[in-house]
């Protein structure tokens, strides 16, 4: 229901100029999980699309999942973006909390051609 092709590429995926992703790994160099930053065709060009934010189930609730996102909002300000963009879904409520702490706003409509047709939440936030 969730799949999205372009996760089995993300080498590729994140040699795009103006791209980030950011890796957590344990000691044992586990992944833990991953986020970051793409420019999505059809957003303005001073904005970049939230993308890849994905956590282990053993990694949630330890505060990982903030730092990867704050990594990424940070790598668009160095990237000099203006705006960050994203799209959800509503199952995902801890992660909604987490968008809304960190300042993103709701958005009435998507915006881009990100091609997620399954969400219904768009979220941005002002840089």
């Amino acid at each position: 229901m969730y799949a999205d092709a372009s996760t089995d590429a993300l080498y590729e995926l994140f040699r795009i100029p103006k791209s980030a992703l950011w890796v957590a790994k344990d000691n044992e160099e586990n992944i833990l999980g991953c986020c970051g930053i793409y420019p999505t065709e059809g957003l303005p060009a001073d904005c970049t699309e939230l993308v890849k934010f994905y956590l282990h189930k053993n990694a949630r609730g330890k505060g990982i999942g903030k730092a990867l996102l704050q990594q990424s909002i940070q790598s668009a300000r160095q990237l000099g973006y203006s705006q960050v963009y994203l799209e959800t879904l509503p199952e995902f409520g801890t992660a909604l909390g987490i968008y809304d702490q960190e300042g993103f706003l709701p958005l009435s409509a998507p915006m881009g051609n990100s091609g997620h047709n399954n969400c219904t939440v768009w979220m941005e936030k002002k840089l």
